[in-house]
């Protein structure tokens, strides 16, 4: 389901009114990883908050997967 697979992290598959949700996250003594992948058909708002000092990455992946697949 997930473009990206983690293979030694936890996977969960989130059903959405809007599409669907993949998330994969790992922890150790050193960090903690979470990956979310959404494919949508629709629009969402996702809030979200940050409860203490954290390395946060976001990156849309769409156009990048389009071009690398010839789409």
């Amino acid at each position: 389901m997930a473009t990206y697979w983690v293979p030694y992290a936890q996977k969960q598959l989130i059903a959405l009114p809007e599409g669907k949700m993949v998330t994969q996250h790992y922890s150790n003594f050193l960090y903690y990883m979470e990956l979310m992948e959404l494919r949508l058909t629709n629009d969402i708002v996702v809030p979200y908050r940050v409860l203490q000092r954290t390395l946060f990455l976001f990156h849309m992946l769409e156009d990048l997967h389009q071009r690398l697949i010839g789409h």
